[in-house]
């Protein structure tokens, strides 16, 4: 997680942290994230302690974020620059395709926002909101990243069984069911680690 913040300090494809604050204890930093000298998100990175594994969590997100070229990008760097058993978390309610999917009962992996997480490499994806007293901020979609070795979840089944009766009348859900046929393929790849994810800046 350190190696994350490093780059994303020294500025990586317009990415930029500007500026890095406590968190909620010593093992916890927050950090204000730019995009080509805007702000798109917050970023709390959680470094692990003891049996607690890493997490990192983006909020805040500004809609404009959702479609740039380079969100896929990010996402993937997050996945490389984190440990294995580490979670991410995405607030997705400024992305509205994403937010009217899930509500719409789409599994995670169909919406937009989960099958940009499911490229990038992650796993066990998990859409949640757990009320804490006004400090949990939005409803967000987890991902884990599965070390080889480890057997993930699979949500084929969940997924082929929206799809036999899709609400399709919603143009949300009929972009979901079109991302199905590719990420049922991804689903079905024995070894996680060969998913094919954006190149970041080292591997370029």
């Amino acid at each position: 997680m350190r190696d994350l913040v490093r780059v994303l300090r020294e500025g990586w494809k317009g990415f930029k942290v500007v500026n890095v604050t406590p968190g909620r204890f010593v093992w916890e930093e927050n950090l204000t994230v730019h995009l080509d000298g805007r702000f798109v998100m917050f970023l709390k990175v959680f470094y692990g302690y003891g049996y607690y594994r890493p997490w990192v969590e983006a909020f805040e997100i500004d809609p404009s974020f959702h479609g740039d070229r380079r969100e896929p990008e990010f996402y993937s760097l997050l996945y490389e620059k984190s440990p294995p058993l580490s979670k991410v978390f995405v607030e997705y309610t400024s992305d509205p395709e994403t937010d009217r999917a899930l509500r719409l009962g789409a599994p995670p992996e169909l919406s937009r926002m989960g099958y940009l997480l499911l490229k990038a490499g992650y796993r066990n994806l998990r859409n949640w909101y757990y009320p804490e007293g006004l400090k949990e901020g939005g409803p967000k979609l987890q991902g884990e990243k599965v070390p080889k070795g480890y057997t993930p979840r699979d949500p084929s089944g969940e997924i082929r069984e929206f799809l036999k009766n899709a609400p399709v009348e919603y143009p949300e859900v009929r972009r979901a069911v079109e991302r199905a046929e590719e990420i049922l393929s991804l689903l079905g790849n024995a070894n996680l680690q060969e998913v094919q994810r954006p190149q970041t800046a080292e591997q370029e």
